[in-house]
């Protein structure tokens, strides 16, 4: 899932109606939301991923995205602002003055709102997981089969947003100034 969304979220964020007219944030959104629904119809891409990057581990092709998901976060910037749009485990901070300046925050069972989120869709936290599964409450992809975690996004009277599991990112936007040094972007296995 990782490649793949690699592969096409500059592409689908550079024609984005909002974000050509300015509207970063809008854009962003979009562009998640954009990369589930690719992924709807991109097994045959997934599966020429798969080959490319992990060999042929015997995975069928209905199945290849099983267990699949993928967190993303994003930065996007022109001279006044910085726009973070982050879904899922991985995080960015900025160095400004020396000073930390946090970007975007984890998507995990113990925060309220995600919480909240997964009771109203149905589901509960469990040890610590959505329904003692997935141990984060935001990803892209983890909606597309009907194996596996994919239940997490399949309820139809809901929107992507009320979704157990959603790729609805948050965005922040934070002025620039002279004094910022650096930004450091990471996944959960970093911080």
């Amino acid at each position: 899932m990782s490649k793949f969304v690699e592969a096409h979220f500059v592409d689908e964020l550079k024609i984005n109606k909002n974000f050509i007219s300015g509207n970063v944030e809008l854009a962003l959104e979009e562009t998640f939301h954009k990369m589930d629904e690719m992924l709807l119809s991109a097994n045959d891409e997934l599966n020429q991923i798969r080959k490319k990057h992990h060999g042929g581990d015997g995975m069928s092709e209905e199945n290849i995205c099983h267990n699949a998901g993928c967190t993303a976060n994003v930065l996007v910037f022109d001279d006044e602002n910085y726009w973070v749009a982050n879904s899922g485990d991985s995080r960015s901070a900025l160095c400004r003055a020396g000073k930390l300046v946090v970007l975007s925050e984890d998507h995990k069972p113990e925060s309220e709102i995600e919480k909240a989120r997964i009771e109203k869709a149905g589901g509960m936290i469990m040890n610590g997981r959505v329904n003692g599964g997935l141990n984060l409450t935001r990803a892209i992809g983890t909606a597309q089969c009907n194996v596996g975690d994919f239940e997490y996004k399949s309820s139809t009277n809901l929107g992507y947003r009320e979704q157990m599991i959603t790729c609805h990112p948050d965005v922040k936007k934070v002025p620039r100034s002279p004094d910022d040094e650096y930004i450091i972007m990471g996944c959960d296995g970093i911080w």
